[in-house]
């Protein structure tokens, strides 16, 4: 099982001098000596004059034995080991066998053990302590004498007369060394490091040797690269995807966490004399290794291999690092079949996807099951015709919904990747999305090697899956935190084809923002300018999470021509193309991220530049960039597009007039739950006036007014914390409402407040949702429309989907 070790703290155990016990009046002691005739005050002993304080207890900072004294014993104690032995010697003649027993110094230590009865232990003791029965061997041993120099011993033994005090030991009993014990451990450290590398240079050497002749280069670069991984694990202990099915506990993450650019050095480098391309069999820049050769196929090949019922777990997360030939294959097999009808897709993917994955399997018809977000048109079609099952739920779920099997099981992955080798690792492209979680429970990987993406990519990915129900915390502490591997690891055997594909990314991109987008920048970044003055907020500023869209762009292009920001960092799940804007102006400093949604433009630029900029990025799991506990630790100034708010601050972020599913609500709720300041943002109106971004009622609540902290558009800002609800809605009609329906709803509020069955948040129910029943009827939510009432709501409906296309 994959799991994460928790951060090590030092203990310190103080002792305190002061303690509750000294003024307890109730203590054993105090009450046993008050017994005995003690009086509080009055001093200890027979005359009464002892101590009456406590006795402390002090603090011993040092391994000195007790009774130590500081500065009174010299350091060189070695040198008076002369008189030591001097004493040894003097006990060992004392109690020598060949002493007079008659003399009336030596002692009969028999006959006193002989006295002692009944002692039987103590005899025992004690006859372990005589050493005048002991062999000179065993003396030697005792007293520690050097065997070799038995005959200095000897002589020493037998002149009796000699002044043990005068005689020097020959100085070949020990060896005093100059050197520092500094330069002692570097130089042990230095041996040390030289052994290792000989013994790497050994093991390159053994497997060349051990290969065939007649192999191939290919076949050699991964039998070495096979060795040199084996060893390499015994140094680095990274956890991988391919554990979680197999509870390898073995593997486990670096308690030490790295920064980006010293894990990438290891990553990218870690035998010093070891060529990367080298290592992994690569010849320049092709990707084509034995492996490789040995699992290519054609997509046609690998769509008749998929099951008619297919539950299709995807790499991609938004148009970035998705599958883009084998869906296409798969949908022509369906609409070449004699019976398309026995054929059934389940879909899960990061989030939205592009056309050659989303598109192509919803207009076979055979699309049954989508999650967990959607953006393209065909899909958003069925979903509201009522002919495919859909699923909005928080991106934060959805891996622990399927790794517990509450959806159907997944049977089949397939990802994009940039390199795969011969043990399994697998190193994604532009985004890592869910696809750690998918090729970990498929039963059958297909890879789509995308030779559009340089090699260089590998290593932007950090990828790690918490271990569920353990709730142990996500070791991430800064945006640039790394805890996981820059691949995914899984059993070569799943891997049942590669093929070979050529394609960038099909993001269009995003228009360039206009003037409202830019007025509902300008807004937030005085805001939070506003809370550094006021302290709420570190000068260094915390980290943004950016929402999808026009308004979100415009305000990383703010930050970056605003002289008053000199840098920030950014943990997110989508980056844009307004990225470049920070770059340009050397502002990014960091950026923690899923998925790189770049247009085309902006692909070609990051793959130019992508040594420059790899220092800069991480892509994670969606399970990490959107999880809830890493957010609330890095406190993030969250910024998300609303569709529609109300005047109390809910938020409706997914449903056109309630019902018409638009997106989903994707990671808006998992950053906004747990953001240190929530920021939802929305033009005023839409449609040329014909809709009014703000409501009296949401016809659908996606954040509710507890989580919507700040409410933006281009006529103002709503800080909406401390307020109660009636000071929310008189903030929001005065601060964010353009002024075309300001009086509308002051009339709707007064009126609410006359009719409203409670005062706390009043509503009248009659009229709450009487502007989106204008909307379908006339196609606009001002009364003084005069549009005549239409049965084609259809036609209506898609108006107003177009509408809510633009602002996302």
């Amino acid at each position: 099982m994959v799991s994460l070790n928790e951060k090590r703290s030092k203990v310190q155990y103080v002792v305190q001098n002061k303690t509750e016990w000294v003024d307890d009046d109730n203590k054993f002691g105090k009450r046993m000596l008050e017994k005995m005739g003690w009086k509080s005050g009055v001093g200890l002993g027979k005359n009464e004059n002892g101590r009456t304080e406590h006795i402390d207890l002090k603090f011993k900072s040092n391994l000195k034995g007790v009774g130590f004294i500081n500065g009174k014993y010299d350091s060189t104690w070695i040198a008076h080991s002369q008189s030591f032995d001097s004493l040894l010697q003097q006990l060992q003649q004392a109690h020598s066998p060949s002493a007079s027993s008659s003399s009336s110094t030596i002692h009969n230590f028999h006959q006193t053990v002989q006295q002692t009865k009944t002692r039987f232990t103590y005899k025992k003791q004690s006859s372990g302590k005589d050493l005048s029965s002991r062999s000179n061997d065993e003396l030697d041993c005792i007293f520690g004498w050097n065997k070799g120099n038995q005959l200095k011993i000897d002589q020493i033994k037998q002149d009796s007369s000699l002044d043990m005090t005068n005689e020097i030991i020959s100085d070949n009993l020990y060896k005093t060394s100059e050197q520092s014990i500094e330069d002692y451990f570097k130089e042990k450290t230095k041996k040390k490091a030289q052994i290792q590398y000989e013994q790497s240079q050994s093991l390159n050497d053994q497997t060349i040797d051990s290969v065939d002749q007649n192999s191939s280069n290919e076949e050699i670069n991964e039998r070495v690269e096979s060795k040199l991984e084996k060893n390499l694990k015994k140094r680095r202990n990274y956890s991988t995807v391919e554990s979680i099915v197999d509870c390898d506990q073995s593997e486990m993450l670096p308690k030490k966490k790295k920064k980006s650019d010293q894990l990438n050095n290891d990553i990218e480098d870690p035998y010093k004399n070891c060529n990367l391309s080298e290592l992994n069999g690569y010849q320049g820049e092709s990707r084509i290794n034995s492996f490789i050769k040995s699992k290519l196929m054609s997509a046609e090949d690998i769509a008749e291999k998929l099951p008619e019922k297919l539950t299709l777990g995807a790499s991609g997360f938004t148009p970035a690092g998705y599958p883009k030939v084998i869906p296409r294959a798969y949908a022509q097999r369906i609409q070449n079949s004699k019976y398309p009808e026995n054929f059934s897709i389940n879909l899960y993917t990061g989030a939205s996807t592009g056309d050659e994955l989303d598109g192509v399997l919803a207009r076979t018809g055979r699309l049954k099951l989508k999650i967990p977000y959607q953006s393209h048109p065909d899909l958003r079609k069925f979903i509201n015709q009522g002919k495919l099952d859909f699923i909005d739920m928080h991106l934060s779920h959805v891996s622990r919904y399927i790794r517990e099997g509450i959806f159907p099981p997944i049977n089949v992955a397939i990802v994009e990747a940039c390199d795969v080798t011969s043990d399994g690792r697998i190193y994604l492209t532009n985004s890592s999305g869910m696809s750690s979680t998918y090729l970990a429970l498929a039963k059958d990987i297909y890879v789509e090697l995308n030779e559009a993406h340089p090699l260089e990519m590998k290593g932007l990915h950090d990828i790690y899956l918490p271990e569920l129900h353990t709730g142990r915390p996500i070791n991430i502490d800064y945006v640039d935190d790394r805890i996981g591997t820059p691949y995914i690891r899984v059993n070569p055997e799943r891997i049942k084809g590669i093929i070979l594909t050529n394609k960038f990314d099909s993001s269009p991109g995003f228009k360039k923002p206009d003037d409202a987008s830019f007025k509902i920048a300008n807004h937030i970044l005085d805001f939070i300018l506003d809370e550094v003055e006021h302290g709420r907020i570190p000068k260094k500023l915390l980290p943004f999470q950016s929402g999808v869209g026009n308004v979100a762009n415009a305000v990383l292009a703010c930050i970056a021509k605003d002289n008053r920001f000199k840098s920030i960092e950014m943990y997110t799940e989508v980056i844009q193309d307004s990225i470049f804007d920070l770059i340009d102006s050397d502002k990014l400093r960091f950026a923690s991220t899923t998925a790189l949604t770049f247009s085309l433009e902006g692909q070609k630029r990051f793959f130019n530049q992508l040594t420059e900029l790899k220092s800069k990025f991480i892509l994670r799991p969606m399970e990490i960039s959107n999880n809830p506990e890493v957010i609330r630790r890095m406190g993030l100034i969250t910024m998300n597009t609303a569709l529609e708010a109300d005047i109390y601050g809910n938020v409706n972020s997914t449903h056109v007039l309630g019902s018409a599913m638009m997106n989903g609500i994707g990671g808006s709720g998992d950053f906004t739950r747990n953001a240190y300041v929530s920021i939802f943002m929305t033009p005023s109106i839409a449609k040329g006036g014909k809709i009014s971004s703000f409501v009296p009622m949401v016809s659908h609540c996606d954040h509710n007014e507890h989580s919507v902290q700040i409410m933006v558009s281009e006529q103002g800002l709503a800080d909406l914390r401390a307020k109660t609800p009636k000071q929310r809605a008189e903030l929001i009609i005065e601060k964010c409402v353009h002024p075309m329906y300001k009086d509308q709803l002051r009339d709707y509020y007064k009126q609410a407040q006359r009719v409203s069955f409670g005062l706390h948040t009043p509503h009248d129910l009659q009229q709450a949702l009487s502007w989106h029943v204008r909307l379908q009827q006339t196609g606009s939510m001002h009364p003084d429309c005069q549009q005549t009432k239409t049965k084609d709501t259809e036609q209506t409906a898609k108006q107003v989907d177009q509408t809510a296309s633009t602002k996302k």
